[in-house]
């Protein structure tokens, strides 16, 4: 009876959830963050991170890692025949060509890691529709990374290849996130374009030094970078500081903040 009311708890908790993001969708009030991913040698801002939340009554912010898995599984908003979760990628990517077109306006050349589901990514209309503002904003793409969740990568493998193969041919880039452990196909992730991959930094202490080492010279050879991840503090760049690790992301570098 326990385990049974506790997934009758879950279900409701999920539900709120998906309510608090669909409602915002519907008042076009979800907020996008920012954050910085720096080079972990020179301690600059390398790349920024955009990502959606959604505020809370009570001043708290419901983080995008608390729903976009449900979003996934969310099919449609009342008043539009969208999926919850295209709706919400392409929140963001308007907001991030909008961010590569102020910084290009002040001649700052940046570059964006732009979270996409495996849903949106093998939509035909949003591939021409990207196509399309690709080829119309010129400069833009390479200003873009896009980036999958490992497991949406590893569980829809065939059918993304040539939505991968397209985004490539537009001049972008590409990114696997999410990654929990250093058991990842470094060959297969070569051959289908992918130039990063982030890791959470829990990962690295699982795993012996040469195991890490290894690990970080078999990326290296298929020219794929590192982003350490969740690098909160000090403590945590210290782990790291053993390791060649080009790049790294955290609260200890930058706290996401409302994208202005």
């Amino acid at each position: 009876m326990a385990i049974l009311d506790l997934k009758k708890a879950n279900k409701v908790k999920d539900e709120k959830t998906l309510k608090l993001v669909t409602d915002a969708l519907e008042d076009d009030s979800i907020n996008v963050m920012i954050q910085k991913i720096v080079c972990l040698s020179e301690r600059k801002t390398q790349f920024f991170e955009l990502f959606s939340s959604v505020a809370l009554g009570d001043g708290g912010v419901l983080e995008a890692k608390n729903f976009m898995h449900l979003a996934k599984n969310q099919a449609t908003l009342a008043n539009d025949t969208s999926p919850v979760v295209h709706l919400l990628d392409i929140t963001i990517l308007v907001h991030t060509l909008n961010a590569i077109y102020m910084y290009k306006k002040r001649g700052i050349a940046v570059r964006f890691f732009y979270n996409i589901s495996a849903k949106t990514l093998l939509n035909r209309l949003f591939l021409k529709s990207l196509e399309y503002i690709l080829k119309e904003k010129k400069g833009f793409a390479d200003s873009i990374i896009f980036e999958l969740p490992l497991t949406d990568l590893t569980e829809n493998l065939a059918a993304l290849k040539p939505s991968l193969r397209k985004i490539k041919s537009y001049g972008s880039s590409l990114s696997v996130d999410n990654v929990r452990n250093l058991n990842v196909n470094l060959l297969e992730l070569h051959d289908l374009y992918f130039e990063f991959i982030k890791i959470d930094f829990q990962a690295f202490l699982k795993k012996t030094e040469d195991e890490v080492k290894d690990f970080l010279d078999s990326c290296k050879r298929r020219s794929i970078d590192v982003v350490c991840c969740k690098v909160e503090d000090d403590k945590a760049l210290k782990e790291l500081s053993n390791y060649n690790i080009k790049y790294a992301q955290g609260f200890l570098f930058d706290k996401p903040k409302p994208l202005k």
